[in-house]
């Protein structure tokens, strides 16, 4: 049996397919699709990564699938980032976003730089709680994880 985290990659790779065929995510879907892209960015590029390469929009949604779940740790460690790198994805446009980075000090890189250790301290929990979701989902039950 796969451990959970390599189980919600897979699954992230099929919603990308599903995605890149000009398909739809359900909303149940989009939550696995953005607490997985949120794994994908921070493991190669760290935070500033994630910040770098994801829109405000989907920030937003990051925030929100991560509370959906019950993922409180890794919730807290992009509420954490976002604050360091001033960055408030409800009012900034992607244009703003992108400027702010650039304007991000040396100090506040570091800042994000040690939080990324944190974040690979606590994603085995978050893919677990992903995988909770998806097998309360399949069961037919609309509940959050706690």
């Amino acid at each position: 049996m796969k451990d959970a985290h390599s189980a919600m990659l897979d699954l992230a790779i099929e919603l990308s397919t599903k995605e890149a065929t000009g398909q739809r995510l359900s909303t149940h879907e989009q939550v696995i699709s953005d607490v997985t892209w949120l794994d994908t960015q921070i493991a190669p590029n760290g935070f500033l990564g994630w910040l770098s390469y994801t829109s405000s929009e989907r920030m937003l949604k990051t925030l929100a699938a991560l509370h959906t779940i019950g993922c409180c740790r890794v919730l807290a460690l992009v509420e954490r980032a976002l604050r360091i790198a001033a960055i408030d994805p409800a009012t900034m446009t992607d244009a703003d976003r992108e400027a702010r980075l650039e304007l991000l000090s040396e100090a506040d890189a570091r800042r994000l730089f040690a939080l990324d250790n944190d974040f690979y301290d606590a994603v085995e929990d978050c893919m677990a709680r992903l995988q909770g979701f998806v097998r309360a989902v399949e069961a037919g039950s609309h509940r959050t994880i706690e």
